[in-house]
Protein backbone atom coordinates (compact mmCIF):
# COMPACT_ATOMS: atom_id res chain seq x y z
CA UNK A 1 0.00 0.00 0.00
CA UNK A 2 1.61 3.58 -0.80
CA UNK A 3 1.37 5.97 1.83
CA UNK A 4 3.08 8.69 -0.10
CA UNK A 5 0.86 10.76 -2.96
CA UNK A 6 -0.14 13.77 -4.50
CA UNK A 7 -2.88 13.74 -1.71
CA UNK A 8 -0.90 14.36 1.47
CA UNK A 9 0.44 17.50 0.08
CA UNK A 10 -2.77 18.74 1.04
CA UNK A 11 -1.39 18.76 4.58
CA UNK A 12 1.99 21.09 3.59
CA UNK A 13 -0.64 23.69 2.30
CA UNK A 14 -0.71 24.81 5.77
CA UNK A 15 2.96 25.53 5.50
CA UNK A 16 2.98 27.05 1.80
CA UNK A 17 -0.60 28.44 0.87
CA UNK A 18 -2.47 30.96 2.60
CA UNK A 19 -6.06 28.59 3.16
CA UNK A 20 -9.14 30.10 1.68
CA UNK A 21 -11.84 30.06 4.84
CA UNK A 22 -12.87 33.51 6.13
CA UNK A 23 -12.20 33.97 9.63
CA UNK A 24 -12.39 37.75 11.66
CA UNK A 25 -9.54 38.56 12.79
CA UNK A 26 -8.40 38.68 16.62
CA UNK A 27 -6.32 41.34 18.10
CA UNK A 28 -5.41 39.96 20.92
CA UNK A 29 -5.07 36.53 22.67
CA UNK A 30 -6.28 35.16 25.45
CA UNK A 31 -4.81 35.15 29.31
CA UNK A 32 -3.73 32.02 29.02
CA UNK A 33 -2.07 31.87 26.00
CA UNK A 34 0.88 29.28 25.76
CA UNK A 35 4.37 30.32 25.71
CA UNK A 36 5.84 31.90 22.46
CA UNK A 37 8.47 29.92 20.57
CA UNK A 38 12.00 31.09 21.29
CA UNK A 39 12.75 30.46 18.07
CA UNK A 40 10.50 31.90 15.85
CA UNK A 41 11.36 31.78 11.52
CA UNK A 42 12.15 35.51 12.02
CA UNK A 43 14.85 37.29 10.14
CA UNK A 44 16.25 41.08 9.50
CA UNK A 45 16.83 42.60 6.20
CA UNK A 46 19.45 44.80 6.58
CA UNK A 47 18.42 48.76 4.88
CA UNK A 48 17.84 52.16 6.17
CA UNK A 49 15.37 51.74 7.48
CA UNK A 50 15.00 47.61 8.03
CA UNK A 51 12.98 45.30 7.12
CA UNK A 52 11.57 41.87 8.44
CA UNK A 53 10.67 38.45 6.90
CA UNK A 54 8.34 36.03 8.80
CA UNK A 55 7.76 32.81 8.31
CA UNK A 56 4.18 31.75 8.88
CA UNK A 57 2.09 28.89 9.75
CA UNK A 58 -1.33 29.08 8.24
CA UNK A 59 -3.18 27.47 11.50
CA UNK A 60 -5.49 28.84 14.43
CA UNK A 61 -3.32 27.15 16.92
CA UNK A 62 -2.61 29.36 19.74
CA UNK A 63 0.65 27.97 20.40
CA UNK A 64 1.50 29.66 16.79
CA UNK A 65 -0.82 32.61 17.64
CA UNK A 66 1.44 33.13 20.59
CA UNK A 67 3.52 35.82 19.09
CA UNK A 68 7.58 35.76 20.80
CA UNK A 69 8.65 39.46 21.51
CA UNK A 70 10.81 39.71 18.78
CA UNK A 71 8.09 39.10 16.39
CA UNK A 72 6.05 41.37 17.95
CA UNK A 73 8.83 44.33 17.96
CA UNK A 74 9.50 43.71 14.48
CA UNK A 75 6.08 44.33 13.44
CA UNK A 76 5.92 47.46 15.28
CA UNK A 77 8.82 49.15 14.26
CA UNK A 78 7.53 48.04 10.21
CA UNK A 79 5.45 51.05 8.32
CA UNK A 80 4.04 48.16 5.52
CA UNK A 81 2.52 44.84 6.40
CA UNK A 82 3.18 42.56 3.65
CA UNK A 83 1.54 38.72 3.33
CA UNK A 84 1.43 36.68 0.24
CA UNK A 85 -2.26 37.89 -0.29
CA UNK A 86 -4.83 40.66 0.47
CA UNK A 87 -6.21 40.40 3.61
CA UNK A 88 -8.63 43.19 4.10
CA UNK A 89 -12.46 42.12 3.86
CA UNK A 90 -12.36 42.41 0.42
CA UNK A 91 -9.44 39.97 0.37
CA UNK A 92 -10.90 37.44 2.83
CA UNK A 93 -14.49 37.45 1.25
CA UNK A 94 -12.86 36.94 -2.32
CA UNK A 95 -10.71 34.08 -1.07
CA UNK A 96 -13.87 32.47 0.87
CA UNK A 97 -15.54 32.45 -2.75
CA UNK A 98 -12.73 30.78 -4.63
CA UNK A 99 -12.59 27.74 -2.96
CA UNK A 100 -16.14 27.40 -3.77
CA UNK A 101 -17.66 25.06 -6.20
CA UNK A 102 -19.83 26.75 -8.94
CA UNK A 103 -23.19 27.03 -8.37
CA UNK A 104 -25.35 23.78 -8.40
CA UNK A 105 -22.52 21.48 -7.73
CA UNK A 106 -21.58 19.74 -4.62
CA UNK A 107 -19.67 17.19 -2.97
CA UNK A 108 -22.12 14.62 -3.72
CA UNK A 109 -21.86 15.32 -7.00
CA UNK A 110 -18.16 15.15 -7.65
CA UNK A 111 -16.74 12.21 -5.69
CA UNK A 112 -17.20 8.42 -6.14
CA UNK A 113 -20.27 7.29 -3.73
CA UNK A 114 -17.59 4.80 -1.84
CA UNK A 115 -15.75 8.12 -0.97
CA UNK A 116 -18.10 10.21 -0.35
CA UNK A 117 -19.78 8.07 2.14
CA UNK A 118 -16.68 6.84 3.79
CA UNK A 119 -15.73 10.78 4.28
CA UNK A 120 -19.14 11.37 6.01
CA UNK A 121 -18.28 8.42 8.44
CA UNK A 122 -15.03 9.86 9.29
CA UNK A 123 -16.79 13.87 9.99
CA UNK A 124 -19.11 11.81 12.02
CA UNK A 125 -16.60 10.44 13.66
CA UNK A 126 -14.62 13.97 14.32
CA UNK A 127 -17.89 15.77 15.25
CA UNK A 128 -17.58 18.56 12.26
CA UNK A 129 -20.84 17.57 9.91
CA UNK A 130 -19.95 17.30 6.13
CA UNK A 131 -22.40 19.70 5.07
CA UNK A 132 -19.91 22.41 6.52
CA UNK A 133 -17.36 21.14 3.66
CA UNK A 134 -20.30 20.29 1.15
CA UNK A 135 -20.04 23.37 -1.61
CA UNK A 136 -15.76 23.29 -0.66
CA UNK A 137 -13.63 22.34 -4.10
CA UNK A 138 -12.00 19.09 -3.71
CA UNK A 139 -8.30 20.56 -2.76
CA UNK A 140 -9.64 22.82 -0.25
CA UNK A 141 -11.76 19.99 1.49
CA UNK A 142 -8.41 18.02 0.99
CA UNK A 143 -6.52 20.87 2.79
CA UNK A 144 -9.09 21.54 5.92
CA UNK A 145 -9.71 17.77 6.91
CA UNK A 146 -6.31 17.94 8.91
CA UNK A 147 -8.10 21.18 11.07
CA UNK A 148 -10.65 19.27 12.32
CA UNK A 149 -9.92 20.03 15.91
CA UNK A 150 -10.18 23.64 15.09
CA UNK A 151 -13.44 23.85 13.49
CA UNK A 152 -14.77 21.41 16.80
CA UNK A 153 -14.32 24.80 18.57
CA UNK A 154 -17.23 26.73 16.91
CA UNK A 155 -17.16 30.73 17.70
CA UNK A 156 -13.80 30.26 19.79
CA UNK A 157 -12.07 29.03 16.95
CA UNK A 158 -9.15 31.70 16.63
CA UNK A 159 -8.17 33.24 12.87
CA UNK A 160 -5.21 31.74 11.35
CA UNK A 161 -1.61 32.64 12.05
CA UNK A 162 -1.58 35.25 9.07
CA UNK A 163 -4.93 36.94 9.62
CA UNK A 164 -3.81 37.43 13.64
CA UNK A 165 -1.23 39.39 12.24
CA UNK A 166 -3.18 41.17 9.19
CA UNK A 167 -5.40 42.61 12.57
CA UNK A 168 -2.34 43.35 14.56
CA UNK A 169 -1.11 45.60 11.66
CA UNK A 170 -4.50 47.11 10.61
CA UNK A 171 -5.28 48.24 14.43
CA UNK A 172 -1.91 49.53 14.54
CA UNK A 173 -2.87 51.72 11.57
CA UNK A 174 0.17 49.90 9.53
CA UNK A 175 -0.09 49.94 5.29
CA UNK A 176 -1.19 47.08 3.53
CA UNK A 177 0.60 45.07 0.73
CA UNK A 178 0.69 41.53 -0.98
CA UNK A 179 3.24 40.09 -3.02
CA UNK A 180 0.67 37.92 -4.65
CA UNK A 181 -3.01 38.26 -6.09
CA UNK A 182 -6.09 35.24 -4.49
CA UNK A 183 -6.64 34.91 -8.33
CA UNK A 184 -3.07 33.73 -8.94
CA UNK A 185 -3.06 31.29 -5.34
CA UNK A 186 -6.44 30.05 -6.93
CA UNK A 187 -5.31 29.54 -10.59
CA UNK A 188 -2.73 26.97 -8.96
CA UNK A 189 -4.80 25.21 -7.13
CA UNK A 190 -7.15 25.14 -9.95
CA UNK A 191 -4.92 23.84 -12.27
CA UNK A 192 -5.10 20.21 -10.75
CA UNK A 193 -7.58 18.40 -12.11
CA UNK A 194 -10.65 16.23 -11.25
CA UNK A 195 -8.92 13.07 -10.53
CA UNK A 196 -5.52 14.58 -9.34
CA UNK A 197 -7.95 16.70 -6.69
CA UNK A 198 -9.65 13.19 -5.84
CA UNK A 199 -6.76 11.31 -5.09
CA UNK A 200 -5.63 14.59 -2.89
CA UNK A 201 -8.48 14.08 -0.88
CA UNK A 202 -8.50 10.66 -0.37
CA UNK A 203 -4.87 10.01 0.20
CA UNK A 204 -4.85 12.62 2.97
CA UNK A 205 -8.87 11.25 4.32
CA UNK A 206 -6.77 7.69 4.17
CA UNK A 207 -3.84 8.83 6.30
CA UNK A 208 -5.87 10.67 8.51
CA UNK A 209 -7.96 7.60 9.45
CA UNK A 210 -4.75 5.64 10.31
CA UNK A 211 -3.27 8.00 13.05
CA UNK A 212 -3.72 5.80 16.06
CA UNK A 213 -5.24 7.32 18.88
CA UNK A 214 -2.86 9.62 20.76
CA UNK A 215 -0.48 9.63 18.51
CA UNK A 216 0.28 13.16 16.34
CA UNK A 217 -1.74 14.33 13.84
CA UNK A 218 0.37 15.43 10.86
CA UNK A 219 -1.02 19.19 11.33
CA UNK A 220 0.65 18.63 15.09
CA UNK A 221 3.86 17.47 13.52
CA UNK A 222 3.58 20.38 11.42
CA UNK A 223 2.89 22.52 14.15
CA UNK A 224 5.64 20.86 16.22
CA UNK A 225 8.27 21.35 13.69
CA UNK A 226 7.68 24.93 13.29
CA UNK A 227 8.05 25.65 16.63
CA UNK A 228 11.00 23.77 16.77
CA UNK A 229 12.59 26.64 14.56
CA UNK A 230 14.30 24.23 13.02
CA UNK A 231 14.35 25.02 8.74
CA UNK A 232 15.37 21.50 7.83
CA UNK A 233 12.81 19.96 10.33
CA UNK A 234 10.43 22.02 8.73
CA UNK A 235 11.28 21.26 4.98
CA UNK A 236 11.55 17.65 6.33
CA UNK A 237 7.76 17.37 8.15
CA UNK A 238 6.33 19.64 5.27
CA UNK A 239 6.58 17.80 2.33
CA UNK A 240 7.09 13.55 4.28
CA UNK A 241 3.79 12.42 2.78
CA UNK A 242 4.44 13.87 -1.10
CA UNK A 243 5.74 11.26 -3.32
CA UNK A 244 8.04 13.29 -5.79
CA UNK A 245 8.93 10.40 -7.86
CA UNK A 246 5.88 11.25 -9.10
CA UNK A 247 6.03 13.34 -12.00
CA UNK A 248 2.53 14.60 -10.86
CA UNK A 249 3.70 15.49 -7.52
CA UNK A 250 6.77 17.02 -8.57
CA UNK A 251 5.47 19.14 -10.76
CA UNK A 252 2.76 20.62 -8.23
CA UNK A 253 4.60 20.60 -5.35
CA UNK A 254 7.53 22.79 -7.73
CA UNK A 255 5.13 25.14 -8.60
CA UNK A 256 3.77 25.46 -5.14
CA UNK A 257 7.05 26.47 -3.59
CA UNK A 258 10.11 26.91 -5.58
CA UNK A 259 8.54 28.76 -8.55
CA UNK A 260 6.56 31.23 -6.10
CA UNK A 261 9.30 31.39 -4.28
CA UNK A 262 11.44 33.16 -7.09
CA UNK A 263 8.74 35.16 -8.35
CA UNK A 264 7.88 36.24 -4.53
CA UNK A 265 12.22 37.16 -4.30
CA UNK A 266 11.73 39.41 -7.22
CA UNK A 267 8.68 40.93 -5.67
CA UNK A 268 10.49 41.71 -2.27
CA UNK A 269 13.50 42.61 -3.49
CA UNK A 270 12.05 45.53 -6.00
CA UNK A 271 10.07 46.53 -2.85
CA UNK A 272 13.55 47.05 -0.63
CA UNK A 273 15.15 48.70 -3.45
CA UNK A 274 12.70 51.56 -3.77
CA UNK A 275 13.89 54.95 -3.66
CA UNK A 276 13.12 55.58 0.53
CA UNK A 277 10.59 53.32 0.65
CA UNK A 278 9.07 52.24 4.26
CA UNK A 279 10.18 49.13 6.44
CA UNK A 280 7.92 46.20 5.63
CA UNK A 281 7.11 42.91 7.55
CA UNK A 282 6.86 40.11 5.27
CA UNK A 283 4.71 37.27 6.57
CA UNK A 284 4.90 34.36 4.43
CA UNK A 285 4.08 30.50 4.84
CA UNK A 286 7.03 29.20 5.97
CA UNK A 287 7.79 26.44 3.71
CA UNK A 288 8.75 29.26 1.22
CA UNK A 289 12.02 30.33 3.73
CA UNK A 290 14.75 27.30 4.20
CA UNK A 291 16.61 26.06 1.57
CA UNK A 292 19.03 26.80 -1.27
CA UNK A 293 15.74 27.90 -3.14
CA UNK A 294 14.29 29.65 -0.32
CA UNK A 295 13.52 33.06 0.18
CA UNK A 296 16.47 33.64 2.81
CA UNK A 297 18.72 32.23 0.31
CA UNK A 298 17.35 34.06 -2.89
CA UNK A 299 17.33 37.57 -1.08
CA UNK A 300 21.04 37.06 -0.37
CA UNK A 301 21.83 36.23 -3.63
CA UNK A 302 19.73 39.31 -4.64
CA UNK A 303 22.57 41.54 -2.35
CA UNK A 304 20.63 41.50 0.60
CA UNK A 305 21.68 41.00 4.19
CA UNK A 306 19.58 38.60 6.46
CA UNK A 307 20.25 37.80 9.99
CA UNK A 308 18.09 36.13 11.56
CA UNK A 309 16.24 37.44 14.81
CA UNK A 310 15.11 35.80 18.18
CA UNK A 311 16.89 32.60 17.52
CA UNK A 312 19.90 30.99 19.60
Amino acid sequence: MRFKSIGLTAFSLALALVPGLMYAPDTALGQDAPEPTRRPFLWRIEGEPPSYLYGTIHVPDERVLALPPAVTLALDEAQVFCPEVWMDPEGQMKMTLAVLLPRGQSLGDLLPEALYRRLDRYMQREGVPLAFFERMKLWAVAANLGLLDYYRQGAAMKPPHDLHLYGLADAAGKRLDALETIEEQMALMDSVDRPHQIAMLEEALGHLERVEPGAASPIEELIAAYLSGDGDRLMRVGLQYTDLDDPRNARFTDALIRQRNHTMAAAIDERLRAASGPSYFFALGSLHLPGAEGLVSLLRERGHALERVGSP
